[in-house]
């Protein structure tokens, strides 16, 4: 059995390895043609060392199992698990990419912001695959950029349950008060090594959306543990400051999905996702207030050089004289029925002229 980054061009099972994917702590992911079906398929291979580690490889089964029996569009399929030559594999769809957490790094990279209608839309995706995995007893404990992956089909798609936890009995491997998960992430009581409920997915979705609209992470810190306390002492780091045009209604729907207590946060991550479209209606335009200044210099000054043009245009002159003419006749005319009404009470008038 030699390591699992030596893979490349051998064969497990019926797959043939083409290419490293990725590489965790816990498996090697290749890309791979089912010589059977003669398709491209992702090959999740659990590495050597994971392989010796008590729980690991009851654990990789355990993803296995949970995710094949969800079926959801917006959850990666698994099509095949099983054991060759010494290694253990799992066989998924294969997703063309990127990952969220490479949309968020070029974003950064170029100055950009997701678009409302982007923000909206990743959060919708990954709340209706966390509402039928909860559907099914399963948590998935790991909600975060990097575990979102886009398909050919414009789909976003989580992928890695290696650490997910299903409700039924015997399904847990993992100690009691051992922490899972990644700490930019974590729930606060996923911090503190305690039960778990859907609501600590939600709590990382709600940690997700932040760095959709901030850039980063609320509690990001040069260390893990730093990171994890903020997590369960702080409050999120206000939004508004750097993102003024956000209406006030989007960081109330942050704070409810990132609740320090599981009961106060929303009821299922659609609940979420319907708040967050609530709170942030669509506008056809900018409103007035929100504009700069020196933005309406221009058109300003292009009516009133407008206006001056047609006031020396001498038909308007001409009606504008008339006009006055109008007015005048019409001042005098009302005077003079008040003068008669005066001399007919026989009432004296001086005038002067």
């Amino acid at each position: 059995m030699t390591g699992t980054a030596d893979l490349i061009g051998t064969t497990l099972g019926a797959y043939e390895l083409h290419a490293l994917l990725g590489s965790g702590g816990m498996a090697r992911v290749y890309r791979a043609t089912d010589t059977r079906l003669r398709r491209e398929v992702a090959v999740k291979v659990l590495t050597a060392q994971a392989a010796r580690t008590p729980g690991l490889p009851e654990r990789f089964q355990q993803e296995a199992r949970l995710i094949a029996s969800l079926r959801h569009p917006n959850i990666v399929q698994v099509y095949d698990f099983g054991e060759h030559a010494g290694y253990t594999y799992m066989v998924q769809e294969l997703l063309a990419g990127p990952t969220l957490a490479q949309q968020l790094a070029t974003q950064a990279a170029t100055g950009r912001r997701f678009e409302r209608a982007q923000v909206l839309e990743i959060v919708r995706q990954l709340a209706a695959a966390l509402d039928a995995a909860h559907a099914a007893g399963i948590i998935h404990r790991d909600v975060k950029p990097a575990n979102a992956i886009w398909n050919g089909r414009g789909d976003l798609v989580l992928t890695d349950f290696g650490i997910a936890k299903g409700a039924q009995p015997g399904a847990e491997f993992t100690q009691a008060g051992m922490v899972v998960g990644t700490p930019d992430y974590l729930s606060p009581e996923q911090a503190r090594g305690l039960p778990l409920t859907s609501a600590s997915d939600i709590y990382s979705l709600g940690v997700v959306l932040y760095e959709l609209l901030a850039g980063r992470a609320p509690f990001h810190a040069d260390t893990p543990m730093a990171a994890v306390l903020g997590h369960i002492q702080d409050a999120p780091p206000p939004l508004r400051p750097s993102r003024p045009d956000l209406p006030p209604g989007v960081e109330q729907v942050i704070l409810q999905a990132m609740a320090k207590d599981p009961a106060a946060r929303f009821r299922n991550a659609s609940a979420l996702a319907r708040a967050l479209e609530a709170a942030w209606p669509a506008t056809a335009a900018r409103t007035l207030h929100s504009q700069p200044t020196q933005a309406w210099a221009p058109l300003k000054a292009a009516c009133m050089r407008a206006a001056i043009r047609m006031l020396c245009c001498a038909p308007l002159k001409i009606q504008v004289q008339r006009m006055v003419r109008v007015m005048i006749m019409s001042v005098l005319k009302s005077a003079w029925k008040f003068v008669a009404t005066i001399l007919r009470s026989g009432h004296i008038l001086s005038l002067t002229l």
